[in-house]
């Protein structure tokens, strides 16, 4: 049974960037350059050199990304969630839109911190520490071992 959850750059709350799908797509048909290309875009931010752009990479050669737009929860299925919430969003996600995320997020899930990182894109930056913490401080309150 989940007990807690983090959420990190989610699909399914905010509605997905159509224009930027259709690029980024085009841009992968160029194969290593358009890889970099549509990671420059996705995360706002020149392509990584070294071990990240080699796993970026990796990872599109191997993987085909969802072509159709993830469903939408509705209203009363966010609702429904009771457990403790954490939402990560980038103010500068490329491939969601971010403020409809925030915006849904914290309006039907009062319990949810919402955590809003401007100058991030779709790529976060590291949130391990952030995630370990949230975690920790939750399943404290919820009787669980940290």
């Amino acid at each position: 049974r989940v007990a807690s959850l983090t959420l990190l750059s989610p699909a399914g709350i905010g509605v997905r960037k159509k224009l930027f799908m259709a690029k980024a797509m085009l841009m992968l048909l160029l194969g290593k350059r358009g890889v970099d290309k549509a990671w420059s875009a996705a995360s706002g931010k020149a392509p990584t050199a070294g071990p990240m752009a080699d796993y970026v990479r990796l990872i599109f050669e191997n993987f085909r990304p969802r072509r159709e737009a993830p469903p939408i929860f509705t209203d009363a299925e966010l609702r429904a969630l009771s457990l403790p919430i954490q939402v990560v969003v980038g103010a500068d996600d490329a491939m969601l839109h971010a403020t409809q995320t925030r915006d849904r997020v914290t309006r039907l899930l009062p319990q949810a911190e919402m955590i809003w990182l401007d100058g991030a894109g779709h790529m976060l930056p590291p949130q391990t520490t952030r995630v370990a913490d949230f975690l920790a401080r939750v399943g404290t309150k919820n009787g669980a071992a940290a």
